[in-house]
């Protein structure tokens, strides 16, 4: 009788998940009008990057009762962007708050999930100005539990690399300290490279196979007071994940400003339609956010509405048991849009933070 070879083991078995240092950057010295910009770094070949956990600290001195603004700390980041060995940005540049955001309502936290993924939560986190430190997460495997979304970086010679600037002190904090100095480290979080067959002889696999990328992108249109029918723009994949922030016309996150009535409409056929408390409601429970005051540790924030298509069949947002099935695919042709009624008055611009997967393999993206 034939024998059968034995099936490969999975590459999240055969691979040992690993953290190494990934850079530390030289400490800098905020302008107190300017951005500063610091040079881009390249991310050294580790193995398949699930993310890259930042470490900030800010160190300040002198200064009338500094306090930090309402973005801060995690808006010292002006911009931050990730990009490919070949220019093109898996993460298109954010701000730190953005960051800050995408970590809590994103879904890619690892390891956390729901309420555990808010940079606020837990040990570690601090914002006494002038000093802070917290955890940002630079998300880019989206399913840890089958190493779904991991991007490769094994060619010393083809290295990724993250650009970023910060902000002038102004806008982070007020009471014009005297010095305030930042400093930047980094761990990558990665599956390691598994040999072709373990010590017994068996067969492994070496890469996670059929990959996906996720890919982040923000529009900032511009809004009025009143009803507003506003198209987006970044279709084309399959989205994952809204966070829209309204703001003003000097960029504070307006709350009292939101609508009554939002839906959503996709090639002009109604998707979802939310009242603000109704969104409200469910943002607690897809995140686990229990406290009722908004901007607060453990509550949802000023002006901030996410719709995360990853979480409505499953648990908490970033559950690793959820399913993939309500991803959203879209078309460069797609016509999606928000119905916003009413804005309130001094609203100005909105923010449309997207994360969105590119894959030419949708029976796997849709195999949980």
């Amino acid at each position: 009788m034939a024998q059968t070879a034995a099936p490969a083991i999975p590459f999240p078995v055969a691979s040992q998940y690993s953290t190494r240092p990934s850079f530390d950057l030289t400490t800098q010295t905020l302008s107190a009008s300017a951005p500063t910009q610091v040079s881009p770094v390249q991310i050294p070949a580790v193995g398949y990057l699930q993310g890259l956990l930042l470490e900030v600290t800010i160190d300040g001195t002198g200064g009338t009762a500094p306090a930090f603004t309402a973005d801060g700390p995690f808006n010292v980041i002006q911009s931050i962007n990730f990009r490919n060995a070949s220019g093109v940005n898996l993460i298109a540049p954010v701000t730190g708050y953005d960051l800050y955001l995408m970590n809590k309502y994103g879904g890619q936290v690892a390891p956390g999930f729901g309420p555990y993924a808010n940079p606020k939560f837990g040990f570690g986190y601090a914002d006494t100005a002038p000093d802070a430190h917290f955890f940002l997460w630079l998300p880019l495997g989206f399913d840890i539990s089958d190493a779904y979304g991991v991007i490769p970086a094994l060619a010393s010679n083809a290295n990724y690399q993250m650009e970023l600037s910060l902000a002038a002190i102004p806008t982070v904090m007020s009471g014009a300290p005297t010095s305030v100095t930042v400093s930047i480290s980094a761990t990558a979080h990665y599956f390691d490279l598994p040999a072709a067959a373990n010590q017994a002889g068996v067969a492994q696999a070496t890469s996670p196979g059929s990959q996906a990328t996720s890919v982040w992108q923000k529009e900032t249109p511009t809004v009025t007071a009143g009803y507003k029918l506003q198209q987006l723009f970044n279709v084309g994949n399959v989205i994952r994940n809204h966070i829209l922030v309204l703001r003003d016309e000097a960029g504070a996150r307006l709350e009292a400003a939101w609508p009554d009535l939002t839906e959503l409409y996709l090639d002009n056929q109604p998707r979802f339609s939310f009242s603000e408390a109704e969104w409200e409601f469910l943002m607690s429970r897809w995140y686990g956010l229990a406290d009722v005051t908004k901007d607060s540790d453990n509550g949802l924030d000023n002006g901030v509405f996410v719709l995360p298509f990853h979480t409505l069949l499953g648990s908490a947002a970033g559950d690793p048991s959820n399913t993939r099935a309500q991803l959203l695919p879209t078309l460069n042709a797609t016509l999606l849009q928000y119905r916003f009624q009413d804005f309130g008055a001094n609203a100005a611009r909105l923010e449309v933070l997207t994360e969105s997967i590119t894959t030419t393999d949708a029976a796997t993206l849709y195999s949980k």
